[in-house]
Order: structure tokens, then C-alpha cells, then sequence
């Protein structure tokens, strides 16, 4: 179990590509605008991520997962641009959820 948090989202981050290679090879074009949502949010959500982690870790300076229990009473201001953060997310997230996955499968039929 993985427990640096910007190794978790390096990581996550190179599982979704291979969605994106799906899309790729699969030569449809409902696939190929499924890979291309998929590289366009993924860069949005990815990179946004990885500024909120360097921003808990330059603050706690801890990377540890297991460490960063009670977040909020530590930095009270990075919690709630999480909690923002992840307000807007569930649009993208949901549609990134969806709307990628199903053209590249349909693509592939």
C-alpha cells in the first residue's frame, strides 16, 4: 500500500493513461475524443492535486498518509480549498468517470 501522497497521485496518474492508450489504439473516433477528454481533465485534476499536496507538505512537512490524521485542525485555510476544490471536482470527475471510459469501450466495439 502506497502511503507518499504525491507517489499515490504519480501513480494514479499513470494508470489513467492507460485509458488514454485504450482510446488511442482502439482508431475510433468516439475513442479518440474519449482519450482526448481523458488527457485534457486529467491534466486539469492532475495538476491541481499535486499543487494541494506540495501545499500540506510544505506546511506539515510530512508525505506520509498515515501521518496527516486531523488535517483541518493543522491548516484550517488548505482544508477548506480542498473542500472547494473537491466541490468543483465532482462535475469533472463524474464526467471524466463516465464520459471517458464509455467512448473508449464503444470505440472498441
Amino acid at each position: 500500500m502506497q502511503t507518499d501522497i504525491k507517489r499515490l497521485i504519480a501513480y494514479s496518474s499513470i494508470s489513467h493513461m492507460g485509458y488514454v492508450l485504450l482510446g488511442i489504439f482502439a482508431l475510433g473516433e468516439v475513442s479518440l475524443t474519449g482519450a482526448a477528454l481523458q488527457m485534457f481533465s486529467h491534466g486539469i485534476v492532475t495538476g491541481l492535486l499535486f499543487a494541494m499536496a506540495g501545499l500540506v507538505i510544505h506546511n506539515i512537512e510530512v508525505r506520509d498518509l498515515r501521518k496527516l490524521g486531523g488535517l483541518a485542525k493543522q491548516v484550517p485555510i488548505i482544508c477548506r480549498r480542498f473542500r472547494y476544490r473537491r466541490a468543483g471536482v465532482p462535475g469533472s470527475a463524474y464526467h471524466q468517470r463516465l464520459c471517458r471510459r464509455v467512448p473508449h469501450l464503444s470505440g472498441q466495439l
